[in-house]
């Protein structure tokens, strides 16, 4: 299984390749991964998804998307095919229905992960999520997954504060979320581990003191960081998720991370619009 999911990620990487390099060759050349998946062993969603992206990636580039769809449909089993043979009849034309948003790193273009949380920041949220996490990519950790548009879960701050931080959060402007696996020189498992940190714009600075506050004093045995800068809070939880299994990191450990988690808040960000961004080319807006 750990080999079609390889596939379908390497499928999913061509796209980002192909739209930080606007090449048609990259486009093409995650279509052959597709047909090698096999739906009985994988969530068929996910391959879906990849196929989108590497159908988007080649509409992008003007490639013929028809053609290559359906050659790989050949070889692929029945269920796979038809999902092949449908984003040929009809390629998406933007990857927002897809959970996917273009943004900009310090290494080009990239897309991140959408959810569907109300949106709506003065600042450049995502300037700061891909800062703190090319800071984790540095340290012994991969970021592996920036979420656009992502909840807060008020259950890290279920504690003495915990009503006065869920009024808090329910009247947040934005938040967007950076997840990241151990590297493999740890010896830990990314299925046993968990480390997300949340960047959140709340309404008043008040706010994102009494939720910064509210996940401090919470209890529960897992790693935490929390801080505020004006209306802008940040939240990291480090924690096993197997029973059995030693967290990579504790209390004591994490704090490594809070000049990371000061950079990212304090770093110049503009104003933005709180319209989604769209799809474009690379010489476009964005």
């Amino acid at each position: 299984m750990d080999d079609f999911y390889t596939l379908l990620a390497f499928a999913q990487r061509t796209a980002v390749r192909s739209l930080r390099e606007d090449s048609a060759a990259l486009a093409a050349a995650g279509v052959p991964a597709l047909p090698l998946v096999a739906t009985d062993r994988v969530d068929w969603r996910d391959l879906s998804v990849a196929a989108a992206m590497v159908t988007w990636a080649l509409s992008r580039t003007r490639r013929s998307v028809s053609d290559a769809l359906l050659g790989a449909a050949e070889a692929a089993d029945e269920q796979a095919a038809g999902i092949l043979r449908r984003f040929a009849e009809d390629p998406p034309t933007s990857l927002g229905d897809w959970g996917f948003e273009i943004i900009k790193t310090s290494a080009g273009l990239g897309l991140a992960h959408t959810n569907y949380e109300p949106y709506a920041p003065s600042v450049d949220l995502v300037a700061a999520a891909v800062s703190l996490a090319e800071g984790l990519d540095a340290d012994r950790y991969l970021a592996d997954r920036i979420t656009v548009a992502s909840d807060l879960p008020d259950v890290w701050c279920r504690g003495p504060q915990h009503e006065q931080a869920q009024d808090a959060i329910g009247r947040m402007r934005a938040c967007v979320a950076v997840s990241a696996d151990p590297r493999p020189d740890t010896g830990a498992s990314p299925s046993t581990q968990m480390l997300t940190v949340w960047i959140a714009e709340m309404t008043h600075d008040a706010d994102a003191e009494v939720v910064s506050r509210a996940a401090l004093t919470a209890p529960g045995d897992h790693g935490r960081l929390a801080i505020h800068h004006g209306a802008l809070c940040c939240l990291m939880i480090a924690r096993s998720v197997q029973v059995g299994v030693a967290p990579l990191e504790d209390q004591t450990t994490i704090e490594r991370f809070m000049p990371s988690l000061r950079s990212a808040l304090q770093q110049p960000v503009r104003a933005i619009p709180t319209t989604p961004p769209t799809d474009a080319r690379p010489n476009g807006n964005v």
